[in-house]
């Protein structure tokens, strides 16, 4: 692991660390049930995601499976408690204000009440993929294509929270657009050990007159890359590592996630794929930086996720500030149509608030 990547685990578990005190410090004042045992508890709930998702890495049994989703629910669970901390303490100081006299275990079970009641929904509502239907017109598209549709997917996160019965939800949906071909951008799979085979099976029944394609993201590279790919490739689906597919008359490109890295990287490999600015050109990226090298290699769409559009609000203003507005929905950038999807999935909770997870179902004008 680099140093970058663990200097950032390190600020993460800091800040885990941090919540879950200021959890147990107001929980224990709303409720007078403070303790050191309390507090070792959350302390010590609080180490369990990073350890988990560094096992679930390296090992794949049932005993590492349900304590890595047990941690995630968990680390899932932090946000709304936090959020219920904050409400709590308004309770409080609004009533101070006005001279009411309130009790505090009354405001904690109004404060930790809603926490649930948000972390219930924020689950159920991550398990649920809608259909996002969009129209796009772009230059030079073959007549062929005029009215027909593709899929793009990204972000399904495939391991240990989403598994083979989710996939097959998701090609249900998949199914019911009808689309000539379907696209893959990325993340297919979370990064931890998992049955690949098992969870892609449902991949094997979608039949699609134009096939499936798949560019990778970054949480392919951070398990064991090729296990991956080899399970997409028996699965049917065709990997576009930086190639071209033309499908009646318009070229479809996939570049790898780890050789389109840095600008100078992006620029060597849309060169090398000698993209033709009078042709449509649809490009598979999975994250939608560097727009404008897209651009002036004459590409017509490009197809992007990784932003998961910040997938717990307020983090989609992070995202639309990171991404300078290309972090969700149909934009224009020059003569570049851009689309970047939520995400399928969720990753690295399945925990959604203020977002939703799609499939994007693109007719061509």
């Amino acid at each position: 692991m680099s140093i970058i990547f663990i200097a950032a685990l390190a600020v993460l578990q800091v800040l885990i660390v941090f919540l879950s005190f200021v959890i147990y410090k107001v929980f224990a004042a709303a409720f007078g049930i403070g303790g050191s045992t309390l507090l070792v508890f959350f302390v010590a709930l609080s180490f369990t995601f990073i350890v988990a998702s560094v096992l679930a890495s390296r090992y794949k049994n049932w005993l590492v499976r349900w304590f890595h989703f047990a941690s995630t629910c968990w680390f899932a669970f932090i946000g709304p408690l936090f959020c219920g901390c904050i409400a709590f303490l308004l309770i409080e100081n609004i009533a101070l204000v006005f001279g009411w006299q309130i009790i505090p275990s009354v405001a904690g079970w109004l404060s930790f009440g809603g926490a649930v009641l948000l972390y219930i929904y924020g689950i159920g509502n991550a398990r649920i993929t809608n259909i996002t239907r969009v129209s796009v017109k772009i230059p030079d598209c073959p007549e062929w294509w005029h009215g027909k549709k593709i899929v793009f997917i990204s972000d399904t996160h495939f391991g240990n929270e989403y598994g083979a019965h989710f996939a097959a939800k998701i090609v249900q949906k998949m199914s019911s657009c009808a689309p000539q071909a379907v696209f893959i951008g990325g993340d297919f799979f979370d990064g931890v050990r998992c049955d690949p085979d098992a969870i892609l099976s449902p991949f094997r029944k979608l039949s699609v007159p134009y096939g499936i394609y798949f560019s990778s993201g970054n949480h392919e590279y951070y398990g064991d890359s090729e296990l991956f790919f080899d399970a997409v490739r028996r699965a049917g689906i065709i990997i576009l590592k930086n190639e071209k597919k033309t499908i009646e008359g318009m070229n479809f490109f996939g570049v790898d996630f780890k050789d389109a890295g840095g600008r100078k990287d992006f620029e060597n490999v849309c060169a090398e794929m000698e993209i033709n600015p009078a042709k449509a050109n649809v490009l598979i990226k999975h994250i939608p930086d560097n727009l404008d090298i897209a651009e002036r290699a004459g590409v017509s769409l490009e197809l992007s996720g990784h932003t998961h559009h910040g997938q717990i609000f307020p983090l989609s203003y992070l995202t639309r500030a990171i991404f300078e507005g290309y972090d969700y929905g149909l934009k224009q950038f020059g003569k570049m149509a851009v689309y970047t999807s939520s995400g399928a999935g969720a990753s690295p909770t399945p925990f959604r608030v203020g977002t939703h997870s799609e499939i994007v179902c693109i007719e061509f004008e």
